[in-house]
């Protein structure tokens, strides 16, 4: 009502403000939420609606004026956004990381440049720098084709059709192309079992290609990647390797 005194509010609101039907109606709002910011927005609803954490969630608010004739009277809407707070995070530290990532290429492939405009080189040395170059840019090329598929997948809003899939195709497919890449430096070990599963194509083999090629990325010369796929009462992919491994504190995400 015009005091901020709940008036009345709904089972879901019961639940996730932890309120009791009975005990709490004609209660002063603020007495059961309890946050300066939130306080703020009652008192002046033009101010940036608040996301407060409440019981280890995070809680956005909103207030709709009445249109029913009842003075001052508002409506709270509140949502829990928690999920969407922690995908905005993650999408934050992946543009920071990309944008790190892509600063190394960048400040190679300009080095290189400079070296080969500035400095008299044989043909040997010549194409030593060029290739370093062409590899820096395809470092490159694929964190810009990761971007890319970041941006399709929160656009589409239609999921892949869903057909009879030959993963184990799929996989021997992806393991030659990881092969080629590693042009040698890697041992590759596989045990790929017939599997069909019901799934995009195109997404296993982005999927299968991502895990190879990452796996071959951060394991060093010398190492060893494993593919493994197996078709007993479920179908498994796996992919080992010898490289540093993903640090703990990452493992979660």
């Amino acid at each position: 009502d015009a005091s901020n005194r709940i008036v009345w509010c709904n089972r879901a609101a019961l639940v996730m403000h932890q309120l009791d039907a009975f005990r709490d109606v004609g209660k002063p709002i603020t007495q059961l939420i309890r946050s300066p910011e939130f306080a703020a927005y009652l008192q002046d609803d033009s101010r940036e609606e608040p996301v407060i954490a409440l019981s280890g969630r995070s809680i956005s608010f909103h207030l709709e004026r009445s249109d029913d004739g009842t003075a001052g009277a508002r409506l709270l809407l509140t949502r829990d956004v928690t999920e969407r707070e922690k995908l905005d995070r993650m999408r934050r530290d992946f543009v920071a990381n990309v944008s790190h990532e892509l600063r190394t290429p960048l400040t190679v492939v300009g080095g290189f440049v400079e070296t080969i405009t500035d400095l008299p080189l044989d043909e040997a040395e010549r194409a030593r720098y060029l290739n370093l170059i062409a590899n820096q840019t395809g470092n490159m090329q694929r964190l810009v084709e990761d971007l890319l598929t970041l941006a399709r997948m929160e656009n589409d809003q239609m999921p892949p059709e869903s057909v009879p899939t030959d993963l184990a195709h799929i996989a021997r497919d992806v393991l030659a192309d990881a092969e080629a890449l590693s042009a040698g430096t890697h041992t590759f070990v596989a045990n790929i079992a017939p599997a069909t599963v019901l799934g995009s194509a195109n997404e296993l083999r982005s999927a299968l290609g991502n895990l190879l090629s990452n796996a071959g990325r951060y394991t060093p010369p010398g190492g060893q990647i494993a593919l493994t796929v197996t078709a007993a009462d479920e179908v498994k992919v796996e992919v080992k390797d010898t490289g540093a491994g993903i640090a703990a504190e990452h493992l979660p995400r």
